[in-house]
């Protein structure tokens, strides 16, 4: 919840820009929350505010929050102006500035928009490969699958019959719990593991079935599958989106770049590089 709340708060130096920009924005319809002078927050503008992955997750104390905020700003940024601190050249310069890079930085996230949809699987499968070592697991991991019945009759039962292929048949008839699929459970840390199951886990090879387990919920069997040691070398699907990211972002760059060098040569530019005190080139590439 702390991360969705640090999003969703807005940083006062772009809520300025939001407001300095106010002018351009058609009034809306919409039911307002709150009016100062003639500035207003309606609803839809609280609405909007909050990016659309998070929309299902902001509480209403989130909400009363943003007004409370939204009051706040509002009144210091009137005051600003009363006091005239907008018409001071160093207040002036610094707005423009956060114009610039808002602007600048608006430019890169809509070019970049689609790269990680654009990275090909045997792109990651390659980089993966190449460097393996660089994905070296820091905790002991472990893939197992879990069946949790009522008596321990049935634990035995399961115990004694079940195994790596029919497993998840005895899952479905027996479990009081969801049962993961085999193509779908993934390696978990073993000292993310309650203490009980752990010691179950430690106890018992891979490919064999944990001896019954108590709980308040009933008897847990674990179908070992794989332990995962520390210091071992991660496998792709466990490292995908780290790769994901890593060509993103080369990916990225590189379009910068291009962007970078394209926009040189579409604008009347000069640079004396030899100017900065401490540096021996005038080339702008060798001093990126």
């Amino acid at each position: 919840m702390l991360k969705i709340k640090a999003k969703y708060l807005i940083n006062p130096a772009v809520f300025v820009l939001s407001v300095f920009f106010s002018g351009c924005q058609e009034k809306s319809s919409s039911p307002v929350i709150v009016r100062i002078g003639k500035s207003v927050l309606t609803v839809e503008d609280l609405y909007k505010s909050i990016p659309p992955e998070y929309a299902d997750r902001i509480s209403p104390e989130q909400n009363v929050n943003y007004v409370k905020q939204w009051i706040q700003t509002e009144l210091l940024y009137r005051e600003a102006l009363r006091l005239k601190y907008d018409k001071e050249p160093h207040i002036q310069e610094r707005l423009e500035k956060m114009k610039k890079d808002l602007l600048a930085a608006e430019v890169i996230n809509r070019s970049s928009k689609h790269f990680s949809n654009s990275i090909e699987q045997t792109s990651i499968t390659d980089y993966y490969t190449q460097n393996q070592n660089k994905f070296i697991r820091d905790k002991d991991m472990v893939i197992y699958l879990e069946i949790v019945v009522e008596d321990l009759k049935t634990a035995y039962l399961i115990k004694q019959n079940a195994n790596l292929h029919n497993f998840s048949e005895y899952a479905e008839k027996y479990s009081k719990i969801p049962f993961s699929d085999t193509l779908n459970v993934t390696p978990v840390p073993v000292d993310d593991v309650p203490a009980d199951l752990k010691s179950a886990i430690q106890a018992t090879m891979p490919g064999n079935i944990s001896n019954p387990i108590k709980s308040g919920i009933g008897y847990h069997l674990l179908l070992i599958i794989e332990k995962l040691p520390k210091g071992s070398i991660c496998r792709e699907e466990e490292v995908r989106e780290e790769i994901l990211t890593i060509l993103s972002a080369k990916k990225q760059k590189e379009n910068i770049e291009k962007m970078i060098s394209s926009l040189r040569l579409k604008n009347d530019m000069e640079y004396n590089m030899n100017l900065i005190t401490g540096n021996n080139s005038d080339s702008l590439i060798n001093n990126q």
